[in-house]
């Protein structure tokens, strides 16, 4: 299912995209730049302000790794209330089969293949 997003809604992020700009910006420009009688930036002054810049980049992915573990956990806790059992395919995503057996998982049309075990995930009969 493919999520529409309205041209406000793009407005509104890129709104708050260059307000993160400006704030991240003006933190690393606080920081960093101390010496306002050289029209040059100093080495150390441009170093620190990649550093900056790193760090905080840096800490916004693992912040976002975090958050997606986060629901990753929440999505199988509820599965597993609901029933569900996960396994893992070759790229590590997971594939998702129910435990309760509606007839589908026998029907030649729904056979697949475990891709990370290489045999097919039916009973043999």
């Amino acid at each position: 299912m493919a999520v529409q997003v309205t041209e406000s809604d793009q407005i509104k992020q890129f709104k708050e995209f260059l307000g993160t700009y400006n704030k991240v910006t003006e933190n690393c420009f606080m920081d960093c730049v101390k010496d306002f009688t050289n029209r040059e930036v100093k080495p150390e002054e441009s170093s620190c302000s990649e550093s900056c810049l790193q760090k905080y980049l840096k800490m916004t992915q693992r912040i976002s790794m975090r958050f997606q573990e986060y629901h990753i956990q929440q999505n199988e806790a509820l599965a597993a209330k609901a029933g569900w059992r996960s396994h893992p395919t070759l790229d590590g995503s997971l594939l998702h089969h129910p435990r309760k057996n509606t007839g589908l998982q026998h029907s030649p049309q729904y056979q697949h293949t475990d891709s990370m075990y290489g045999r097919s995930t039916l009973p043999e009969k």
